[in-house]
């Protein structure tokens, strides 16, 4: 099956195109202007390298909520319906009807479905739901187990800090399985 791939050169991701590698890829990588987003960029293009059938990265800054006062930045609240309503124009610009994310934490209603189906001019195939999450609610272990073999795995990237800030909540996992991030 053909699908976009929401990309964002994470483990998630990589579990993604490890889980799909035997459908047609077109990898779209939407760079948000975030300190890590140069070395996500990289991360996203190596992984469509070995997985999809075509790359694409669109650069869309300031969809951010600002810095806290720890100085951390966070991707905005809303912003996998963007991802998603981005990832179905690719997705139409190439004749197809399917976008997948490796996002975990959704944050959209129960019409969302429906609209990603308008803006796909369908409402189904083969069973597909328009717009969907291979990975479900797996746990970053689950994750790991899908990804621990790939060469690509170090080269992911999590932590939107450059360097990695080594006290969120996605470098402490990637420290319990020694995954490229040292404690700051």
């Amino acid at each position: 099956m053909k699908r976009v791939f929401l990309n964002s050169g994470g483990m998630d991701s990589l579990a993604v195109a490890v889980k799909l590698k035997d459908d047609e890829l077109h990898s779209l990588y939407v760079h948000t202007g975030v300190p890590a987003a140069d070395a996500q960029a990289e991360a996203a293009r190596k992984i469509a390298d070995k997985y999809c059938a075509s790359h694409k990265m669109i650069v869309l800054h300031d969809i951010l909520v600002p810095p806290t006062e720890t100085g951390r930045i966070r991707p905005m609240y809303y912003n996998t319906p963007i991802l998603a309503i981005l990832g179905a124009a690719h997705a139409a610009s190439l004749d197809i009807v399917s976008v997948v994310s490796g996002n975990k934490i959704e944050v959209f209603d129960s019409n969302f479905e429906k609209y990603m189906a308008k803006l796909l001019s369908t409402t189904k195939l083969r069973g597909e739901r328009m717009y969907s999450r291979p990975l479900g609610k797996a746990s970053f272990d689950d994750i790991y187990q899908i990804v621990k073999d790939d060469e690509l795995l170090d080269q992911t990237v999590s932590c939107l800090s450059v360097p990695p800030c080594g006290i969120c909540a996605k470098c402490k996992n990637r420290q319990k399985y020694n995954i490229g991030v040292t404690a700051q």
